[in-house]
């Protein structure tokens, strides 16, 4: 007798082969949907700290432009061509023309504010050698509140650009006295970033 051959035949029917691949779809949309999302947001914390690395350029920037030379020290010894400024700002600034070291006991009094003239300082001659930059000057190369800036300064947005006070309750105000010693600058970056800084005349 002879017996017959049982044969099995293996596989997947169409149906588990449907599921699985709509169970592989869904869950590659889900890591897919995750992983972008991520990799999108992983380049933000550079992007905000480059931002606010500019945005301290643009302010150094700013200071630099307003407090462009040092104020003048006692018995600090100057080379020719070095630059200073009188300790009370006068709105010139003095190139020492004749080294030698600076009065141990006062400034000069009378900082000439005619061109090329000098000044006697111990031993040392300044010679009055043009205008600063003033707080008015600076505010309007600045630029205006709420505008969008791309200058010698740097790339920026200006929320604040005005002059303020202080009241007797050191509440800050804005300054409509006209006397204008006081610059409050706040500007702010591309990525949101927000700065703040107070320049002063004397």
């Amino acid at each position: 007798m002879t017996g017959r051959k049982k044969i099995n035949k293996a596989g997947f029917t169409l149906i588990e082969i449907i599921v699985t691949v709509v169970l592989v779809a869904i869950l590659g949309a889900m890591i897919i949907t995750f992983l972008s999302d991520s990799l999108i947001k992983s380049s933000d914390p550079v992007k905000a700290i480059r931002a606010s690395s500019n945005l301290h350029m643009v302010m150094a920037n700013i200071t630099a432009d307003y407090n462009r030379y040092p104020k003048w020290r006692s018995g600090t010894t100057y080379a020719v061509g070095n630059y200073v400024v009188p300790t009370i700002r006068n709105g010139h600034y003095y190139k020492c023309t004749t080294a030698g070291t600076s009065s141990s006991v006062n400034e000069p009094a009378n900082w000439p504010a005619a061109s090329v003239a000098t000044v006697n300082d111990g031993g040392v001659v300044w010679t009055e050698n043009g205008l600063l930059t003033s707080l008015s000057t600076l505010k309007t190369n600045i630029g205006p509140e709420n505008s969008n800036q791309n200058n010698a300064y740097g790339n920026y947005h200006v929320e604040k650009n005005r002059f303020v006070s202080f009241n007797s309750s050191d509440s800050e105000v804005d300054d409509t006295s006209g006397i204008n010693k006081i610059l409050k600058v706040t500007i702010k970056s591309d990525q949101g970033g927000v700065l703040t800084g107070l320049l002063f005349s004397n």
